[in-house]
This record gives C-alpha cells, structure tokens and sequence, in this order.
C-alpha cells in the first residue's frame, strides 16, 4: 500500500490517529512520515495478534517519537491498534531513560528521555 492508503487507513481506524494528523496537515512529508511507520507498525501489531494464543500476553516497549517537531502519542495509538485486535492493555510502566550512548553526537535532534512498556493481553475465547 502507498502512503495515501496507509494514511487513510489510520485516520478511519484510530483517533490517536485523526487527533495528530490534524496537527501535520498542511505538511504532506510530514504525512508521509506518519503513515509510512504507524502503517507498518500496523501491519506488524496485525500479524503478531494473529499469532497470539487466547489469553496470551504482549509486552511493547515504546517511546514517543517525533515528526515535524510535534510528538505523535505512540502509546494511545499502539493501544488503540492492539484493542482493534482484541488485546486489552493490562498495565503500562513508565521510565526515564537515564543514560543514552548516542545521545552527545546526536546533533539533528533531541533523543528520547521516557519510554512506556505496555502490557496487553489477549482475550479468552469465553471472554
């Protein structure tokens, strides 16, 4: 799929989704940025909650990432994408990273200072 696609795929499915879009509108690389990895972090979430037993469990360890200056909330949309696929969000933990190798030679941007690790569990057939 090209990025049209992806993008409007997004925007119908999630409201994290819509919500940010909104804020890029006017800049279509920025768009193309946006569609092009949640598209397929998407596509990804899809294949591994179809392999998920019932009752199975998935960890996600995620940082909000940023595009055109603007911080794309990465952990309501991967929830959003996870629940489409019947996978509850169980617990999320918080983290300051404290320390980062690259971090002084990273010169074009700042680097991410908190992660999130998201816990989901996939419902039981009965459930």
């Amino acid at each position: 799929r090209g990025y049209r696609q992806k993008l409007e795929y997004l925007l119908d499915t999630y409201q994290s989704a819509r919500k940010f879009a909104k804020s890029i509108s006017k800049e279509e690389s920025a768009q193309k940025k946006f569609a092009s990895f949640f598209g397929d972090l998407d596509e990804t979430v899809d294949i591994l909650c179809k392999r998920t037993a019932p009752g199975g469990y998935h960890c996600w360890t995620i940082g909000n990432r940023k595009i055109f200056r603007k911080t794309v909330p990465m952990h309501s949309l991967l929830c959003e994408m996870l629940e489409a696929r019947n996978l509850k969000p169980v617990a999320t933990i918080g983290r300051r990273i404290a320390k980062k190798k690259m971090a002084i030679r990273n010169n074009i941007s700042s680097t991410m200072g908190y992660e999130s690790i998201v816990v989901a569990r996939a419902s039981r057939k009965n459930e």
